[in-house]
């Protein structure tokens, strides 16, 4: 919790101050915080499946938090694997790619709008691992319990 909240502080620090620095500086600040973002996640994500394994229950008090486990299934299953067992159905869907080159073509379509985000990465190779998944797979979920 104390790394989270001096991420935190770091982070509305870094708003504050980021008109008066250069854009090399900005970039250069903000790859440290994704750097230390990245290792507060692995830590939250060992935490986690350390906290899951030792719960014995569905839920768990203290004097000042409660945990509870939620579980959500997460279903990959292929379209050839689930017409095997019966389990497809047809639903009418929005054409995305229709709707994105009518807005590209300059047509106003309601619900679309351009989003931007920002993704900053080093130009030297990392040798840091490759960035895991956060989340606890339903695999590990049930290995858990």
């Amino acid at each position: 919790m104390k790394n989270f909240c001096l991420f935190l502080t770091v982070l509305f620090s870094t708003v504050i101050y980021a008109e008066e620095e250069s854009l090399s500086n900005q970039l250069e600040r903000y790859n440290r915080l994704l750097q230390k973002q990245d290792a507060l996640c692995k830590e939250k994500k060992q935490l986690t499946e350390s906290i899951l394994s030792s719960m014995s229950s569905e839920m768990v008090e203290t004097s000042q938090l409660k945990a509870i486990r939620e579980q959500k299934l997460s279903i990959r299953t292929s379209l050839e694997e689930a017409r095997t067992f019966g389990a497809t159905k047809m639903v009418e869907q929005v054409d995305k790619e229709k709707i994105e080159d009518l807005y590209l073509s300059g047509v106003s379509v309601p619900g679309v709008k351009l989003l931007s985000h920002l993704s900053v990465k080093s130009k030297k190779k990392s040798k840091l691992p490759p960035k895991e998944d956060h989340k606890v797979t339903s695999e590990k979920a049930e290995s858990l319990r």
